[in-house]
Parts: C-alpha cells; sequence; structure tokens
C-alpha cells in the first residue's frame, strides 16, 4: 500500500481502487471464480486497514465538503467491494449448480440409452424366442402362452377382487 499522508493522497488511493475494482474481470469457470473471489478478500483486507486513516483524516480535515467528498467516495469503494464480492460468490454457487445439472443430465443420458439397448435386446431375444417355437411346435408354444395369460389374469383379477373386499 502506498504512503498516505495528506487527504488529496488518501482520496487518490481510494479513487484508484475504486477504479481498478471495477475493471476487475473473472471468468465464468469455478478456478476463475475463486481466484476473484480472494482477490475481494485482499481488497476488503485493504480497505479495513485503510479506514481508521479514512476517519483519522475526516477528524482532521475541517472543510464539511471535503469531509463529506472522503466519506462518500471511501463508503462508495466499499460497498463495490462487498457488492463484487457476493456476486462472485453466487456467480460459484451457480457455476457449481450447473455441473451438477451437467452430471445428472449426463447420467440420465447414460441410463436411457442403457435401457432403451436393452429393450432391444429383450426384444430381439423374444422374437427369435417366438420363432423358434412356432418352428418346432406352434400349438403346445400357443397353448402355453394362452395358459400363462390366462393365469396371470385370472391371478390379478382375483386379487383386485380380494383388496377391494376386505
Amino acid at each position: 500500500m502506498a504512503r498516505i499522508v495528506s487527504y488529496e493522497d488518501l482520496m487518490a488511493w481510494i479513487e484508484r481502487k475504486t477504479n481498478e475494482i471495477q475493471l476487475c474481470k473473472y471468468g465464468r469457470n469455478r478456478e476463475s471464480l475463486h481466484q476473484g473471489i480472494e482477490e475481494q478478500r485482499k481488497y476488503l483486507a485493504e480497505i479495513a486497514e485503510i479506514e481508521t486513516k479514512v476517519t483519522h483524516m475526516i477528524t482532521k480535515t475541517y472543510d464539511k465538503g471535503k469531509k463529506q467528498r472522503l466519506q462518500e467516495s471511501y463508503d462508495l469503494l466499499k460497498t463495490i467491494i462487498e457488492r463484487k464480492f457476493h456476486c462472485l460468490e453466487t456467480m460459484l454457487l451457480v457455476a457449481s449448480l450447473e455441473e451438477n445439472c451437467s452430471r445428472i443430465s449426463s447420467e440420465f443420458d447414460h441410463r436411457s440409452v442403457s435401457i432403451v439397448n436393452e429393450e432391444r435386446l429383450r426384444k430381439t431375444d423374444y422374437s427369435s424366442e417366438m420363432t423358434r417355437a412356432t418352428s418346432t411346435d406352434s400349438i403346445s408354444s400357443t397353448n402355453s402362452i394362452t395358459s400363462n395369460n390366462i393365469s396371470g389374469f385370472i391371478s390379478t383379477t382375483s386379487q383386485v377382487f380380494t383388496d377391494q373386499y376386505q
């Protein structure tokens, strides 16, 4: 930090820091945002250190206009740093959320493809099984399938009636 001995030095430092902080740009990825947050923490520490000089200069200066300009400039600087800090924290949370959503989306895609592939395989196996069954013994196969379907229907229907009347 530069040596500040006068009102003009302090105002120049505050103006320089304000411009510096306003011009800071950060990326949207997590690493850049973490770096930005650390940088803003350093600025917050610098501002906390300079606060005693601001308070001292305000009490030492007799010109009310200068006092007001100094206080307003300092308050503006603090506000800019705090807002930028909170903005970066929010952006970091959003970046984390985007990463989580991306992971979930990838998992859904992977599972969907897997389910579709399994279903295709199952249909292929069923079709080949049906072809084999009809070519070897179509009557017994049909009776077996019909029997299974009828017994399944009777079982399901009896369960429904049992559940309703209990």
